[in-house]
């Protein structure tokens, strides 16, 4: 695995776009695509890649975090790093499961969760346990960077190779190919008809199909907010059928609608604040106070509030003097 698939490059982050510039050598930017010890790659969005040495020994930034470097040399001859902005921290997650397919420099991985999830790989990427090489078959723990772009790109930083490629392990991998009644479970964040969308307890969004054979289960509504456990079949990353959604939890009750109001104080004491020409009073019990105007009569307020039972309730209250 030689270099990263052009699949990154068009998926890349929102760079600006750089010319490289032999007489004033422009800051580099881009996301690090390969880094081994004091040695890494940066591609730019345009495509553009160049490999840099750190100079003082000091260890590359990681795999996914987007830099801008700043260095001597012209391409084509060794770039010296004066110096390294990071733009943006990489994302380093990792996953155990078996790989199913391997092409080029992307292997496919069926995760102990019951996810397919595509892993791309650089040229920096360690390769330890008990394999030098990946193979088809294998159980892995794979340390990446998510990547998120028009699409989300996962690349590699390292693999532990848990298990080769024995009978035992590719049956395995076989039988997840067709997993059957898989569970996910999460807060409902959009619903429709056609579709249920649920994020999980670790940020995670997950989206399904529905139709009239999604069952719909427990004594609870489903609506949005609401906490459900969706049975399906597939992989949860290819938006299959919602078998059956188990409603564990109600959707909380709404907030009451906060609105503002401003103006200058016509009286302030006991439980209440009123403003002038406003016909406005409300409750001041539990209001937090801000600013660092007067307070009292005559110093111009703005008030942050909600109304229940015909009665203003203040939540806040900036005294702006």
């Amino acid at each position: 695995m030689k270099r990263v698939l052009s699949l990154i490059m068009a998926v890349m982050f929102a760079l600006s776009m750089i010319t490289v510039s032999t007489a004033e050598n422009a800051p580099f930017r881009g996301i690090v695509t390969r880094s081994v010890l004091e040695d890494f790659t940066v591609t730019a969005e345009n495509g553009t890649t160049l490999s840099f040495n750190t100079g003082d020994g000091s260890i590359a930034p990681t795999v996914g975090t987007v830099v801008e470097v700043h260095y001597d040399g012209n391409p084509g001859e060794a770039l010296v790093v004066k110096g390294i902005d990071t733009v943006q921290d990489a994302d380093v997650r990792t996953e155990t499961g078996i790989i199913t397919d391997i092409t080029g420099n992307t292997f496919i991985v069926a995760t102990d969760t019951g996810l397919m999830l595509t892993f791309v790989t650089g040229t920096g990427e360690e390769i330890s346990g008990k394999a030098a090489e990946l193979a088809k078959g294998q159980k892995v723990k794979v340390i990446y960077s998510e990547v998120n772009a028009i699409v989300t790109v996962n690349l590699v930083i390292g693999v532990e190779v848990l298990e080769t490629a024995t009978q035992k392990v590719v049956k395995e991998a076989e039988k997840e190919e067709i997993p059957v009644n898989k569970t996910l479970t999460g807060t409902v964040t959009a619903l429709s008809s056609s579709k249920i969308t649920i994020k999980t307890s670790k940020g995670k969004k997950w989206t399904f199909k529905r139709t009239k054979k999604s069952k719909v289960r427990g004594k609870y509504s489903l609506d949005v907010g609401a906490k459900v456990t969706i049975t399906y079949d597939g992989y949860a990353s290819q938006h299959p059928l919602a078998k059956r959604i188990k409603v564990r939890s109600a959707a909380p009750a709404p907030g009451p609608t906060m609105k503002k109001i401003s103006g200058v104080v016509e009286y302030f004491g006991g439980m209440a604040i009123g403003l002038k020409g406003k016909n406005f009073s409300a409750d001041v019990a539990y209001a937090k106070h801000t600013g660092k105007g007067y307070h009292g009569e005559g110093t111009e307020v703005t008030i942050t509030y909600y109304t229940e039972n015909g009665r203003n309730y203040a939540t806040k209250i900036n005294w702006k003097g």
